[in-house]
């Protein structure tokens, strides 16, 4: 069984695009934990934070609900070679592998002064480059059982409460997340 740490208010900042980016929202799971956690003192202030029990799903089967809203932005190429700890970011492979080897033989001209001669294995990589445009994609509707959850720890037991996905506008039931 998991437990969910939910925001019972909406935290603000006066950017609208740092209010949304970085600022929990009522219903948002700012974190899941196994049951039985010692939750601290600032959360189980219920005018902060609402527990919610959701019985028979593991962690990890939980933990998708504190994934943030991210779209692809583009490409970067990342060249390392990690024996010498040398990492290079570019917007292009020849570029990041060209400045990866300059950068090794400086640490690798440095080392032999120690004595060291490590090898040295370039590997050229691409990254996705990611933007975050909400601080939490799905949150839970908690507006159905909120007086049950300012008086304690709530297990999801009732297709009352649903997921909604901020970026989609949809909701799915309870009966939905348990059929995933």
């Amino acid at each position: 069984m998991a437990e969910l740490l939910i925001k019972a208010s909406d935290t603000t900042n006066p950017n609208p695009v740092k209010d949304l980016r970085g600022c929990y929202k009522k219903g948002d799971v700012v974190v899941v934990k196994p049951d039985g956690w010692k939750w601290g003192k600032e959360e189980l202030k219920k005018e902060k934070f609402y527990i919610l029990r959701v019985p028979n799903k593991a962690i990890e089967e939980t933990q998708y609900l504190t994934q943030p809203d991210e779209i692809t932005i583009g490409t970067r190429y990342v060249a390392e070679a990690p024996e010498i700890g040398v990492r290079v970011d570019a917007t292009d492979e020849a570029s990041a592998t060209k400045a990866c080897q300059e950068q090794a033989a400086i640490a690798m001209a440095r080392l032999q002064k120690y004595g060291l001669t490590p090898t040295c294995n370039i590997a050229t990589r691409t990254e996705e480059i990611k933007h975050t445009i909400a601080r939490r994609k799905i949150k839970i509707d908690v507006e159905s059982i909120e007086k049950d959850l300012q008086s304690g720890i709530v297990e999801l037991t009732s297709d009352k409460v649903s997921l909604i996905d901020k970026a989609e506008g949809t909701k799915t039931t309870l009966s939905e997340i348990a059929a995933k």
